[in-house]
């Protein structure tokens, strides 16, 4: 305990020496690093197709270069604009055509990371610098050509990859140049080399000398929900591989760099693994993109963790030489089963193994391992002496509207087979209400009890019984963040708030309901469907009637518009004045959709690709919730009843097809064929209104 106020103390001074200004005026070079790792795994080099296309663009090299620290306010304020001159890029990155969704969720990432740090950092633009009027003329030229490249190319993959490229070295040159121009701009980073100056009369290396213990556990979580339990089809093929406890396991404190260093040993054989990935010739593509995105946190890992192989320990050799047989055995597994999918999953079975012996063995061996955490604990109540609140207690609207998305898309209306199974379970709707302001902390609190409440339930998850792997691998990412963000905005359960108690109550009761309607209906797919819909209808709720609190500074991130994807020359709720025909059009396109989610109740698994087809269904479910108000809209449309009369007489015509030919195989070829026309048929003609 003294200890922790030497530690607080010491942090808050150092800062009092340094900073005369509101510490979150800052640029965070954690964030720029992270944002740089986003796009840069977006894709790896130039594609080969895009080199005719290339172009190169002068970069304005000094409008981030300093020569003194005079000069430190107009590289920060040239930083900030760069910043905002790639989110104006975004407005037209709706206009990108390629194939590779990967590369569109990179770059959505990308966004929120970069408007994250427009918001966090705004008050920068109002500091002077006389310099920085040169430097935003040269960013200016520069921006313009990248936007004027774009047009050209008519918004192309390829034009997208040179923005992704100039981006990519933009960003690399101001991590490089700037690494020691600004003080404040490190802010984080000083605030860690603060603490461990205070940590040093403890600890003698240093504090980037660690193993993130939360990136490990992040790695077995990314590589848990590449798939389920181990495939019955590859049971035939499962093969024992002795496990090397030894090399993890220490009897003292002496041999904790030894364990530390058969970690990052480890970390570096399941990396060379990767060499041969490139092989892997399974049908599941969810597989390889989980594969991908873990091994980007392994590399992570290596990278910031390297210094660990320099320690000495006596007992590393022996611990080796066991991690060396281990991983040459999966080695010559993976060759012999011609790296195929079983094969790939063995590695993976083992893989998981080996981190959960790891996270479980050696959470508390090392104090060291998890310094990071410690370090930025201690930061934080230095920040504390600032707000009144700390920083982490707040609750994330990004993060429950993702979580609404990924239950939501587990399944799409409530089951048919299920209706008959509904319980109707009254919604404790005065728990998440409040009439001012004074009751705001008490919406907190019960929205955070809920994730509470929702996290209880997944215990008995395990006894799910359903068909449907899809709807399980959907309900374990669905876990993940409402574990996440019970972690994240722990603090809000210590503070006050006199109406709590009575809202308390109210979800007590709801949730023992939906707990023993689970019990009553023994745990199965159903009862998990009723579960599913209470807690959508939860989430929806808590959205739609708290999307003011008083953190939305710090819950948005990107709105999108009402009507989404389907804005025509106006949104949703704007006063502008459109065109009578556009919404017409607009109508069909929606009308259309419902159409195709009309037929999915007669769908009745045909022989293959059904998970493609789950996964369509869940976008197109998705689209109808996201953009009902168009079918709302007051402007006259009076051409829609005789579209509506055409596409009604088209998908009798499908539906009639399916019947007759017994919802075959062949039949919902038919039916894919005709949704392909005339998804196609939208989008070439109505490029204009189509979001």
């Amino acid at each position: 305990m003294d200890l922790h106020r030497v530690a607080l103390l010491c942090t808050f001074f150092c800062f009092a020496q340094v900073w005369s200004r509101p510490t979150n005026c800052i640029l965070r070079e954690d964030l720029l690093k992270r944002s740089y790792t986003v796009i840069e795994t977006a894709g790896g080099l130039f594609p080969v197709q895009c080199l005719d296309e290339n172009v190169v663009i002068p970069f304005p090299q000094n409008a981030f270069e300093s020569d003194n620290t005079d000069q430190v306010t107009g590289v920060e304020k040239s930083v900030y604009q760069t910043l905002e001159n790639i989110n104006a890029l975004f407005e037209k990155f709706e206009d990108y055509t390629g194939p590779d969704q990967r590369f569109t969720e990179n770059w959505n990432e990308f966004r929120g990371l970069v408007y994250r740090q427009i918001k966090e950092s705004k008050c920068i633009k109002s500091e002077a610098a006389q310099d920085f009027p040169s430097r935003e003329a040269s960013l200016k030229v520069y921006f313009e050509t990248i936007t004027s490249t774009l047009k050209e190319k008519d918004f192309s993959y390829c034009a997208w990859e040179i923005v992704r490229k100039e981006i990519l070295h933009t960003l690399k040159f101001v991590l490089d140049v700037n690494s020691n121009a600004s003080v404040r701009m490190d802010l984080h980073r000083v605030a860690l080399l603060c603490t461990f100056f205070c940590f040093a009369q403890v600890w003698s290396r240093p504090t980037n000398c660690i193993l993130r213990e939360d990136l490990l556990k992040r790695s077995y979580t990314v590589i848990e929900t590449a798939g389920g339990l181990f495939p019955v089809q590859c049971l035939d093929e499962n093969v024992v591989i002795p496990f090397p406890q030894n090399a993890f396991e220490s009897d003292n404190t002496d041999q904790v760099t030894g364990v530390e260093k058969s970690v990052y040993q480890t970390l570096e054989n399941i990396n060379a693994l990767f060499e041969k990935f490139e092989d892997y010739t399974g049908p599941d593509q969810r597989f390889t993109e989980n594969w991908n995105e873990f091994r980007g946190l392994v590399y992570r890992q290596i990278k910031e963790s390297k210094c660990i192989k320099s320690e000495a320990a006596q007992d590393f050799p022996s611990r080796e030489a066991s991690l060396k047989v281990y991983f040459e055995t999966i080695t010559s597994t993976l060759k012999e089963k011609d790296f195929s999918y079983c094969a790939w999953e063995i590695v993976r079975k083992e893989i998981l193994h080996t981190l959960k012996f790891i996270l479980d063995v050696n959470s508390n061996a090392s104090v060291r391992m998890d310094l990071h955490r410690v370090a930025l604990l201690c930061t934080f109540f230095c920040f504390a002496q600032v707000w009144s609140r700390p920083t982490n207690c707040i609750l994330r609207e990004d993060l429950l509207k993702r979580s609404y998305t990924v239950i939501e898309t587990a399944g799409g209306l409530f089951p048919v087979q299920c209706l008959d199974e509904n319980v109707v379970i009254p919604f404790p709707q005065n728990a998440f209400e409040s009439d001012n302001t004074d009751q705001v902390t008490g919406v907190e609190k019960s929205v955070y009890q809920t994730l509470e409440n929702i996290n209880a339930l997944f215990e008995k998850f395990e006894d799910y019984t359903g068909p449907d792997q899809r709807f399980t691998e959907n309900w374990n990412e669905f876990r993940g963040l409402v574990y996440r963000q019970i972690k994240e905005s722990k603090c809000i359960k210590s503070e006050a708030a006199q109406d709590f108690p009575s809202r308390e109550a109210s979800l007590k009761v709801y949730f023992e309901t939906i707990t023993s309607t689970l019990k009553e209906k023994d745990f199965s797919y159903c009862a998990w469907e009723i579960v599913r819909k209470e807690i959508l209808h939860t989430l929806k709720f808590i959205l739609d009637v708290n999307s003011n609190p008083r953190h939305l500074s710090e819950w948005t991130f990107i709105v999108w518009p009402c009507c989404a994807p389907f804005s025509a020359l106006r949104r949703c709720g704007q006063g502008q004045q459109t065109a009578s025909f556009v919404t017409g059009v607009e109508k069909a396109i929606y009308q259309t959709l419902e159409n195709i989610d009309a037929l999915f109740e007669s769908y009745s698994d045909p022989d293959r690709e059904a998970e493609k087809w789950n996964e369509f269904r869940g976008l197109v479910y998705r689209q109808i919730v996201d953009s009902k108000c168009i079918m709302n809209k007051s402007e006259a449309a009076q051409d829609f009843p005789s579209r509506e009369a055409s596409l009604k007489v088209y998908f009798k015509t499908i539906t009639s097809t399916l019947k007759e030919k017994d919802f075959s195989y062949c039949a919902w070829e038919i039916v894919r064929k005709e949704i392909l026309c005339t998804l196609k048929f939208i989008l070439d003609h109505n490029s204009d209104i189509i979001l």
